[in-house]
């Protein structure tokens, strides 16, 4: 609403712009000198592209007591995301992991910052981050890009069940729906889920775990977790992620199934409190990420370089939109719509091709034209013309004044005019009419007759008056008058007004029908 905005659309992922590999942005052994990870300032960056930017930090580290290291994305000192593990008692170097996914704008400083309430950091310890690009564009302002990770932090889990569901003990971050330990997928978007487990058993065991799609009963991902001789001297093992790539056709709720286990039953590694000081605490995690071309804001589809939506309304420069397409900044007004217009250019495709309904702008002739579905045609200034004639057929004797004179043939009628009783009229609402009337050929010493409101009989023109001839006065026997109908539709007629008992004769049988006659047309 406050200036021009370009639509992107592409077949790629990330929103119209193509996917991005990891770029290193930083690597280096711990420090807290100025530019670096560890300083309070953290270590500065920028990007070229604005748009959604995923981090993966990971950071080498010990220390004799519990403590917690947060991994920051920041401007200036504010933090714009963040990740935190928390470590137990650890007598060796353990690599900590975070993943933290913002919006960013391009030409702004950034910067990322490791903290840790670890006094033991040293030259021995190192931090490295990751990022890329996810989403090209950044997602609208109230919304964004769906995401969700759960962790499993508390205690060390009991041994599982064959087919049972993991359960994460952690309420899981991001927008992603979670309960009863899974994570809704919304249809027609795409994610990638990836889930990495931490097992133990007193004697060696290999668990088959899956991601596991709950609603259609089937398998997303697979992946095979060993324990080496659980707590005894061999160190506990959590191997490489299962990784998927999913775009549901329905809504569904996935989850981490254990399809079946070698040697002992397997549980999760919680917080060493079985497997003492030699355990990695705490490293299991299930995480899902809205990704590539559906990672436009639902209602929105991308369909290849096509975007829809079948439901809603979209408003520019309103926040209530009263139409499909609504460019007006007071939609609802009956007087004024305020501000808003739309651009049409020009095309070469046939109108059948267009479609009915479809608009273009014609250069040749320099008009805004519309196609029926076969044809272009031009929207000229003004409406469609409307216009009729009603005609007497036989002689009519007027005597009494009001009496209504009849028109029992239809010469032309082009238009929605109609005609009731033979004498009376409809002009449709909303239009401007001129109404002629012509006494015709008439045998009387004189006579007057003028066009009247039917409804509420006031008299709507001058009279048409007509004389034999043998008089001083003279008439021609016709009269004109315009009628507006825009508050609504008016009936009219045309009346005998004068004089009482004139035995007035309209019509001429034998020379030619010459009948009175009304004329009616539209002039706007």
């Amino acid at each position: 609403g406050a200036s021009w905005a370009t639509i992107a659309t592409a077949s790629s992922a990330g929103n119209g712009v193509a996917a991005m590999d990891m770029v290193k942005l930083y690597g280096e052994a711990w420090s807290s000198a100025t530019g670096k990870i560890g300083n309070t300032n953290g270590h500065l960056f920028t990007v070229p592209v604005s748009g959604r930017y995923l981090f993966d930090f990971s950071s080498i580290t010990y220390g004799s007591t519990s403590f917690n290291i947060t991994f920051y994305v920041r401007q200036g000192t504010t933090s714009i995301g963040s990740d935190s593990q928390v470590s137990t008692n650890n007598g060796v170097r353990v690599e900590y992991n975070g993943k933290v996914e913002v919006n960013l704008q391009a030409g702004t400083t950034y910067n990322v910052y490791v903290t840790s309430t670890n006094a033991n950091r040293g030259l021995e310890d190192y931090d490295r981050v990751y990022y890329k690009m996810v989403a090209g564009n950044l997602p609208v302002t109230g919304q964004s890009v769906e995401y969700g990770i759960a962790r499993f932090t508390g205690a060390d889990g009991s041994a599982l069940a064959n087919g049972a569901l993991v359960n994460f003990d952690a309420t899981a971050a991001g927008n992603v729906t979670w309960s009863t330990n899974k994570f809704t997928l919304k249809a027609n978007k795409t994610y990638i889920i990836e889930s990495s487990l931490a097992i133990y058993a007193s004697t060696p065991s290999a668990g088959r775990f899956q991601i596991y799609d709950y609603t259609n009963s089937k398998s997303l991902a697979n992946g095979l977790f060993v324990s080496q001789g659980g707590s005894g001297t061999n160190y506990p093992n959590a191997n490489t992620p299962m990784k998927g790539i999913v775009t549901p056709t329905t809504d569904v709720q996935v989850g981490i199934k254990l399809e079946g286990y070698y040697g002992a039953a397997p549980g999760i590694i919680g917080s060493a409190s079985i497997l003492g000081a030699w355990a990695s605490s705490n490293a299991s995690y299930f995480m899902v990420e809205q990704i590539g071309s559906s990672a436009i804001v639902n209602p929105w589809v991308l369909s290849g370089n096509d975007v829809y939506n079948l439901s809603g309304k979209v408003g520019i420069g309103n926040t209530a939109p009263n139409a499909k397409l609504d460019i007006r900044t007071s939609p609802t007004s009956t007087t004024d719509p305020g501000a808003g217009y739309i651009g049409i250019g020009t095309t070469t495709s046939a109108a059948s091709t267009a479609g009915a309904g479809a608009l273009r702008y014609n250069s040749s002739n320099s008009l805004i034209e519309f196609s029926n579905g076969t044809t272009w045609l031009s929207l000229a200034p003004g409406n469609t013309p409307m216009y009729a004639q009603f005609q007497g057929n036989t002689t009519q004797t007027f005597n009494t004044v009001g009496t209504k004179m009849n028109f029992q043939t239809t010469n032309i009628n082009v238009g929605s005019m109609s005609i009731s009783g033979n004498n009376t009229i409809t002009l449709p609402a909303g239009r401007i009419y001129r109404v002629d009337i012509n006494l015709g050929w008439a045998n009387v010493g004189w006579a007057r007759f003028a066009v009247f409101n039917a409804s509420g009989g006031g008299q709507l023109s001058q009279a048409a008056h007509f004389e034999g001839g043998s008089g001083n006065f003279v008439g021609s026997g016709v009269a004109t008058t315009f009628i507006n109908t825009s508050t609504g539709t008016i009936n009219i007629d045309v009346r005998f007004v004068a004089p009482v008992n004139a035995n007035a004769i309209l019509g001429d049988t034998n020379n030619g029908g010459n009948y009175p006659s009304i004329a009616i047309q539209t002039v706007d």
